[in-house]
């Protein structure tokens, strides 16, 4: 048997009547990137988010200057110095009726996490002008009215 016989037999009215229909492609579906994680993805959804990040990083920029500033001060001070005492004040205490609790005394404490620095290489990409991405028409939401 040669090849023109397999493809005569393959392509006969007959078998092909017998075999399953071609199965349409599916259209490609990227994959659903996480905002929180993925600055690019929070950046289609929210174009401003480039300047906040902006103004945190510079923010935090000066923080940083602020905190050299300080530490080359208290290095740079006088060994002898002291600091001037300060006088205790008297706080007035307020009169809470025994069978109520003080709910002033209960604190709420919130842990602060220390600002992270921004790598040289978001630096460089926030400190360029923000223009935000152009969305595809499948990507605008219609506007009901």
């Amino acid at each position: 048997m040669t090849n023109a016989d397999v493809n005569r037999i393959i392509n006969s009215d007959e078998v092909q009547s017998v075999l399953n229909r071609k199965k349409p492609r599916k259209p490609f579906t990227p994959r659903k990137r996480n905002p929180l994680k993925n600055f690019g993805a929070l950046v289609k959804l929210n174009p401003y988010a480039v300047t906040q990040r902006r103004q945190a990083i510079r923010v935090n920029l000066t923080n940083i200057a602020k905190k050299a500033k300080r530490r080359a001060d208290w290095a740079a001070r006088p060994k002898g110095a002291k600091k001037e005492a300060k006088k205790p004040t008297k706080k007035p205490t307020k009169k809470v009726p025994k069978d109520k609790p003080d709910i002033g005394k209960v604190k709420k404490t919130i842990k602060k996490g220390r600002p992270r620095r921004a790598s040289p290489r978001w630096l460089s990409v926030l400190k360029a002008p923000a223009i935000a991405p152009a969305r595809a028409p499948e990507e605008i939401i219609p506007k009901y009215q």
